[in-house]
């Protein structure tokens, strides 16, 4: 081994090597730098870092309300509303609210078909009431041979001592084949059915009777088709010198007794003239033939009027014909000046005169005024009055200028 000449170099002291617990750099791997840290059991109070909020006593995140805020709540349940109620244990004394009665030995109303309210009754049967018993008697063992001097039970015409009739009495079943003087009486049509089946004939005062002719007497004849009013009504017949009248009873059809009190008489019918020749009568209501006969007159003379009016505008129909044929112009202007002098009239002028005539003028008019102005003045010419004389006039010259102002039309 050769030696490097020159100055010696002080060689370098190492230092001496100490002993010590050294790792090496593979072993330190499982190190980290020297720092402040934590062990990971310290870590139980900690959270990895975030956007987190202040430890605390927290709930999930949602939709909240403050403990405060639920001073005007309670609880969930099952409630009501507030008010004065009773346990459900403390209504056992009580039943729901109902139309009810005191608890009692009760029938319900279907049990009561068979029985009806207390009262005073009688077996079911045919009967009549005591009211209606006026008319009969008791009966008795009394033959018929005994009965020669008795007649049926009704309201009769009796006789005073001296002879006269007494008119405090109704007409009697005796009255049938005499005329009996009942002139006081207007027997209702009960009377005559208590009576029977029969023709009765009486003398009567007419204002007695209600007759639509007053005073004097009439002879009164009275016609029951049977004992009760199913068998139709009963018929009256007023003989008086100035007419004859018929009534009819009415207001009920039923057989029972009870009922023949409602039936009543109707109006008094003029059927006939009776004394008085000069007269008609119909549906109750007279006229006298010379009340006719001026009436006749009348219609004659109005129809005169009506025939010579139609003649005169039959004249006006020819004469507008010809005016057309013979100038254009001068029959449209005189059409229009007779529907003016029409529509001044009182009289109404035939639509099959005034409808022509219109026609006439309306087809030379020359615009829709004068066509408007032609009908107005038609219209008023039907009519039974006569037109506002302004009007008229004002209607005739629109009008006339139409007819006038529009172009010549070929014939």
């Amino acid at each position: 081994m050769s030696r490097r000449s020159g100055t010696r170099q002080p060689a370098t002291r190492q230092p001496a090597v100490q002993p010590a617990n050294y790792a090496t750099k593979g072993d330190l791997v499982a190190y980290q730098p020297v720092g402040d840290y934590a062990l990971r059991a310290d870590l139980s109070a900690y959270q990895p870092k975030g956007d987190y909020q202040p430890k605390g006593d927290y709930q999930p995140t949602g939709d909240y309300a403050l403990r405060a805020d639920l001073s005007m709540y309670q609880p969930k349940g099952n409630y009501q509303v507030t008010g004065d109620y009773a346990l459900k244990g403390d209504l056992s004394m009580y039943q729901p609210k109902g139309d009810y009665q005191a608890t009692g030995d009760y029938a319900l109303k279907g049990d009561l078909s068979m029985y009806q309210p207390k009262g005073n009754y009688q077996p079911v049967g045919d009967y009549v009431s005591k009211a209606d018993l006026s008319v009969y008697q008791l009966k008795g063992d009394t033959s018929k041979v005994d009965l020669s001097g008795y007649q049926p039970k009704g309201n009769y015409v009796m006789y005073n001592a001296d002879g006269t009739v007494n008119f405090a009495n109704k007409i009697s079943a005796s009255g049938i084949n005499t005329i009996r003087d009942t002139r006081k009486i207007n027997s209702s049509p009960e009377n005559y059915y208590v009576l029977g089946q029969g023709e009765y004939k009486e003398f009567k005062e007419a204002n007695v009777l209600n007759l639509p002719t007053k005073g004097g007497f009439a002879h009164l004849q009275t016609i029951v088709n049977w004992g009760d009013p199913s068998g139709g009504p009963i018929y009256q017949y007023a003989h008086h010198n100035t007419a004859i009248y018929m009534r009819t009873s009415g207001g009920t059809s039923d057989w029972n007794r009870a009922g023949w009190k409602n039936a009543r008489w109707g109006p008094w019918t003029n059927i006939a003239a009776g004394g008085e020749i000069n007269k008609l009568c119909f549906e109750g209501k007279c006229t006298s033939i010379q009340e006719i006969l001026a009436q006749q007159a009348s219609m004659r003379e109005q129809m005169a009027q009506i025939n010579a009016q139609m003649a005169q505008m039959a004249q006006m129909a020819q004469m507008n014909a010809k005016m057309v044929e013979q100038a254009p112009v001068q029959a449209p202007v005189q059409a229009v000046q007779q529907l003016a002098q029409a529509a001044s009239s009182t009289t109404a002028v035939p639509a099959q005169v005034v409808i022509p005539t219109a026609n006439i003028a309306a087809a030379a008019a020359g615009d829709a005024k004068g066509v408007a102005a032609i009908q107005a003045l038609a219209n008023q010419a039907m009519q039974p009055q006569a037109g506002n004389p302004v009007q008229v006039e004002a209607a005739k010259n629109v009008a006339i200028q139409s007819v006038i102002s529009a172009p010549t039309k070929p014939m």
